[in-house]
């Protein structure tokens, strides 16, 4: 089994372009919130296949 998180997206160019309403300061927060929310998410997932 492969498993892949998500890493920060805040400075990815792309993010930074598509991103126009975020603080330039705080890069693309939105994003980067979906992803540690994947990850939490995932790691929650990941420990429960361990218990079987």
């Amino acid at each position: 089994m492969v498993v892949i998180n998500l890493g920060p997206i805040e400075c990815i160019p792309f993010q930074r372009d598509v991103n126009l309403l975020a603080n330039p300061d705080k890069y693309a927060e939105f994003p980067n919130q979906l992803a540690q929310s994947f990850n939490s998410k995932l790691r929650t997932n990941i420990m429960s296949l361990r218990i079987l």
